[in-house]
């Protein structure tokens, strides 16, 4: 990671909130009646809309891909070394996006926000999403931060730089998501066998079971 001050820095961060009052109906059949998307964005999208780059983070990480927070000069983005001025994804050339999941406890909505039902925190309630769902919602925000083709509906995201569980909602976005996308670049999304993908599948479920035990304040279905 950079300093601050390094002139290879992307700079003072700002997160951003997208929000949707459209529906969002997920692979579940359960639906979102509104939802949020936290995201920062890095560089300036080029007049023809077509040098965007959406970086999907990993499982534990978020949408503070690089930079810092002006309030917060330690908290510098986890990919800050290959975001910026002349670095690989070079932000005087490119447009990067880096967006949080729907589910994630880094902004978006999730477990934590609040019900429009009960006027209470989601908690356990929280309806499950897939990646199917996570790619349709950064659609929406590609849309919404202009990154739009001249020929159709979809969103155009040019290329994905994809980061282990990023790379799932990377590749999906290319072949049957929302998302058009002219390149898709896995850095670790690589092969694993069916045992590694079930422990890993396991132990994201206790994650976000107790995850929303606490925010609920209740037993969750693992527990009765």
């Amino acid at each position: 990671m950079n300093a601050p001050h390094d002139p290879s820095s992307v700079g003072a961060a700002t997160a951003q909130n997208a929000t949707f009052n459209e529906p969002l109906r997920l692979r579940g059949g359960a639906e979102l009646p509104s939802f949020e998307i936290a995201y920062e964005t890095y560089g300036r999208l080029n007049e023809a809309r077509t040098n965007a780059v959406l970086v999907c983070h990993a499982l534990n990480a978020s949408h503070h891909v690089a930079g810092y927070y002006e309030e917060d000069r330690k908290n510098i983005g986890w990919w800050d070394n290959l975001v910026g001025p002349g670095k690989p994804l070079d932000t005087d050339r490119f447009f990067v996006v880096g967006s949080n999941y729907i589910g994630s406890c880094f902004g978006s909505t999730g477990p934590a926000s609040i019900n429009p039902a009960t006027g209470k925190p989601w908690g356990a309630d929280f309806p499950v999403v897939t990646v199917e769902d996570w790619v349709e919602a950064q659609a929406r925000l590609a849309d919404r931060l202009g990154v739009s083709s001249v020929v159709g509906v979809d969103a155009v995201v040019p290329a994905f730089l994809i980061i282990v569980l990023g790379g799932v909602g990377s590749f999906w976005g290319a072949v049957a998501g929302g998302l058009m996308v002219g390149i898709v670049v896995g850095v670790t999304g690589a092969y694993a066998s069916e045992w590694s993908l079930l422990s890993m599948y396991l132990l994201l479920i206790a994650l976000v079971t107790f995850r929303a035990r606490g925010l609920a304040g209740r037993k969750t279905a693992l527990e009765n």
